[in-house]
């Protein structure tokens, strides 16, 4: 999120931030979204979520910095608590510009917050049986990252309501019950024969092939307050990937597309609270036992002993049924106004891991 720094309302100031990045260190990894009230931060290519964290925080320190003196600030957080969204301006981009005449007034709905996290793999099928995996999945991460419990002043209800805000497009969901690399390819070449689809990016899917990096991208997760926090669920990541595309149980990938938007809901709504459709027992189960039985699962695929401390830490985070979401009622909850909340979850960003546990 782009901030006032003194009122912590949306500010449409990406442009001369951008403008101010220019000539520093880390600037091409930093670029505009669809609003201008946004900044995306792109990582490297890493072997481990430690490097991650580190290449993280010196983007972000970087990027801070610039906005500090632009009377700005960066927050992370699903969704601004108090946006106004019909005030938002969209980014003069080709590419945006085209978007806005497709879905009107969504397009600056769309001004929430999200982490991306890729995962390389090494052949195709692979990548769409990974795909399958993380939607199977779809549910703990939107747990484990939920921050967006505030729309326009107005408690929702949801741990994360921009879930929400994604699922009014008509291309959100999951990728469709193919078994591998040729069916999806036919599946993606007859949407582009429609028109309904020009490129990978205009599907808004939680998990989706990116064939042009030789990943598999989730994109179901609200940005975390903290960039700790990013990079272990960017751990979890690639532990689920080590291990399922070492196992290779059976998917019921059939059960897990019509039952995907019930679970999502399910888990925006209540976080650990929540009961979800399990794919590969075909019974309802508990989403907190779920992904601490999700996590010790993975804890064997660990390269180091840092991975697995990662993964713990987001396991005592499910044993406590925290949120961000959570953190974020709390501060609110001490008489704060809006603008002390925002200040508080700015300060979050680059706060040390021990802070985050």
């Amino acid at each position: 999120m782009v901030l006032d720094a003194s009122t912590g309302q949306l500010a449409s100031e990406s442009p001369a931030l951008l403008h101010a990045l220019e000539g520093r260190a880390f600037a091409a990894s930093i670029k505009a979204e669809i609003t201008q009230s946004m900044i995306e931060v792109n990582s490297g290519i890493h072997a481990s979520a430690d490097s991650l964290e580190a290449e993280l925080r010196e983007i972000c320190a970087s990027l801070c910095d610039a906005a500090a003196g632009q009377g700005l600030a960066l927050s992370g957080g699903g969704a601004h608590p108090f946006r106004d969204w019909p005030q938002r301006d969209i980014f003069p981009d080709k590419r945006f510009v085209r978007l806005q005449g497709v879905y009107g007034y969504l397009v600056k709905q769309f001004t929430v917050f999200g982490q991306h996290v890729h995962v390389g793999v090494t052949s195709a099928d692979d990548a769409i049986y990974l795909t399958h995996v993380f939607n199977c999945f779809v549910p703990h991460f939107v747990a484990l990252t939920a921050s967006s419990p505030f729309q326009r002043g107005v408690d929702t209800d949801f741990h994360s309501s921009r879930v929400n805000v994604i699922s009014m497009f008509p291309l959100n969901g999951q990728l469709p019950d193919v078994r591998d690399w040729r069916e999806f390819e036919a599946y993606f070449l007859r949407m582009q024969r429609t028109g309904l689809v020009r490129t990978m990016k205009d599907l808004y899917w939680d998990a989706r092939p990116k064939p042009e990096f030789g990943t598999v991208e989730l994109r179901a997760c609200d940005m975390p307050l903290t960039v700790t926090h990013a990079a272990d669920i960017a751990a979890l990541c690639q532990t689920i990937a080590r291990c399922y595309l070492d196992q290779r149980p059976r998917l019921n990938t059939a059960l897990q597309h019509e039952i995907c938007a019930v679970n999502r809901f399910q888990a925006a709504k209540s976080a650990w609270d929540a009961t979800i459709l399990d794919v590969e027992s075909d019974r309802p189960v508990s989403l907190a036992e779920s992904t601490a039985s999700l996590i010790d699962r993975c804890l064997p695929y660990c390269d180091c002993r840092s991975a697995a401390d990662r993964l713990q830490r987001l396991g005592r985070r499910v044993a406590a049924r925290s949120t961000d979401a959570d953190w974020i009622r709390e501060i609110m909850g001490r008489n704060c106004d809006w603008a002390h909340l925002l200040i508080a979850q700015s300060a979050r960003l680059l706060e040390p891991a021990e802070a985050d546990g």
